[in-house]
């Protein structure tokens, strides 16, 4: 959604969040509360490119492959973050802002 009425704007939320700590570390893992890797061999460590960590979730009691996705856990460093100038601002409520990101 492109309009203001809903009630909060989760890429501004997560880029106040950079803002507050970019000064203090190089390595920033983007994390949704609901999401968790189900890979065992996948890292939080910052990689050379950005890296998309949750390419498979469960969904309906089942495992669900995400293609095509930027959102749920991510990692990148502050120079691949400032590079794209952040998450949108543009996006209200649930979703969207993950997937703009993956386009950037």
């Amino acid at each position: 959604m492109f309009t203001g009425t809903e009630k909060f704007n989760k890429g501004r939320v997560l880029n106040a969040g950079f803002d507050q700590i970019k000064d203090y570390w190089e390595c920033f893992i983007f994390h949704d509360v609901d999401l968790l890797p189900l890979d065992p061999r996948i890292l939080y460590t910052c990689p050379k490119y950005p890296r998309y960590m949750s390419t498979k979730v469960y969904e309906g009691g089942k495992v669900v492959k995400l293609t095509e996705f930027f959102g749920g856990v991510t990692a990148m460093s502050d120079l691949h973050f400032l590079d794209v100038n952040g998450y949108s601002n543009k996006f209200w409520g649930w979703g969207g802002e993950d997937n703009d990101m993956y386009w950037r």
